[in-house]
């Protein structure tokens, strides 16, 4: 699809509470609900996906792989993953809150080549999987989709790749990689990649396009960006941002919104957020300090 996945995974009435179908997220999605009482009628999809319970535990009925109907209890923080296929019918007797993620086939299949995974077999559906990463990495996703994508592309195709690179490690599917892998970017991919980052940092840059820039996939460049600063690509764009904002809050007659709009954030809540997790003060007191 050209952006992404635009249609609700979820089926019948529900209380939608974050949503990032209309965000432009190619290849993915992630949705946030609450789905009250009432029968779910079986649903084909060719997206695989992976709902994570939230709250409180919630009870109902469903059919099984055998056509019959069992009781569940969906516990918090636990997943159901549904390979591409559809979605069992379900009966929920209870209010149930969840986080649901689709992606789709091709999507999936990029992180497994790039895993050395050439072929993914068929599985069968799981309920009641616990896995704290997978549903940390949810979690993220969802709170992404809340703030209407405020983070940025190459924060959320990290996080949705991750968390397609740990389903594949839960389903036991890993191959080992052959051919010399680097430790490191070599000197003129890396100067590449900075560049890139450096040109504009207010760019809404992916990782696709980093990725690019230093002629590795997207896992293979992730880890080695890593090794060689010792940041992810996200974390290391967001400490260029502060330098840069640092440099411009020194310019006494420029307002902090100004400020935050030059140097790639959203708002200046978003401005003062970050820096302060990465320099311990906000804009507004780093000033004052300067100034005093």
């Amino acid at each position: 699809m050209a952006y992404g996945i635009t249609t609700s995974i979820i089926r019948g009435k529900s209380q939608r509470l974050a949503s990032s179908l209309d965000l432009g997220w190619t290849g993915f999605g992630v949705e946030r609900h609450i789905v009250g009482p009432g029968h779910k009628p079986e649903t084909p999809t060719d997206l695989l996906v992976l709902s994570i319970s939230v709250g409180e535990a919630s009870h109902g009925q469903r059919v099984n792989e055998r056509g019959r109907v069992e009781p569940y209890t969906k516990e918090p923080d636990t997943l159901s993953i549904f390979p591409a296929g559809g979605l069992p019918a379900i009966y929920p007797a209870t209010d149930t809150q969840l986080i649901v993620c689709a992606f789709e086939r091709s999507f999936v299949e990029s992180v497994a080549a790039e895993s050395g995974i050439w072929q993914i077999p068929q599985m069968r559906p799981q309920e009641g999987v616990r896995d704290g990463n997978m549903v940390s990495l949810g979690h993220l996703l969802s709170n992404e989709a809340a703030s209407r994508g405020l983070s940025g592309r190459l924060y959320v195709d990290h996080l949705a790749r991750a968390l397609v690179h740990r389903l594949l490690g839960f389903w036991g599917l890993f191959r080992p990689v052959t051919g010399r892998r680097a430790d490191s970017l070599p000197t003129r991919p890396m100067r590449r990649v900075l560049d890139r980052m450096h040109s504009d940092l207010s760019a809404d840059l992916s990782l696709k396009e980093l990725a690019d820039e230093s002629g590795f996939s997207r896992n293979h460049f992730i880890r080695i960006f890593q090794k060689t600063t010792g940041e992810t690509p996200h974390r290391y764009l967001l400490r260029q941002r502060v330098e840069k904002a640092k440099a411009l809050i020194r310019k006494k007659e420029m307002r902090l919104i100004d400020v935050a709009a030059s140097c790639g954030f959203s708002s200046e809540a978003q401005l003062s957020r970050v820096f302060r997790s990465l320099l311990g003060t906000t804009p507004s007191e780093y000033r004052r300090n300067i100034f005093s």
